[in-house]
């Protein structure tokens, strides 16, 4: 009889934790444009910040290099192939896409 009740509250624990938020086409047509990132973190979990680098050269020979201004910020949520990618301006979602799915 115990070992029934533990199954049966480790099948509830997954059945839980697989219907909560994930990178699927359902949470991601939740985000929408103005969301704060703390509500997509709710949906998501903890993303993984984006950076961008790089160096140019200017015609005059000048070393520059390119980096996002810091009120812009993008983060990545990855499961297997499929990614959801926002971006967000001054602490709110500016666009978002997806990939893989």
């Amino acid at each position: 009889m115990r070992a029934k009740r533990l199954m049966i509250l480790a099948a509830t624990i997954l059945m839980t934790a697989c219907s909560s938020g994930g990178v699927d086409e359902e949470t991601f047509d939740q985000i929408t444009v103005g969301m704060s990132q703390s509500k997509v973190e709710e949906l998501l979990g903890a993303g993984e910040e984006q950076t961008s680098g790089g160096h140019g050269i200017s015609a005059g020979g000048v070393l520059s290099g390119s980096k996002q201004p810091t009120n812009e910020k993008t983060f990545l949520w990855k499961d297997g192939s499929r990614q959801i990618i926002v971006d967000f301006k001054d602490g709110v979602v500016s666009s978002k896409r997806k990939l893989g799915f």
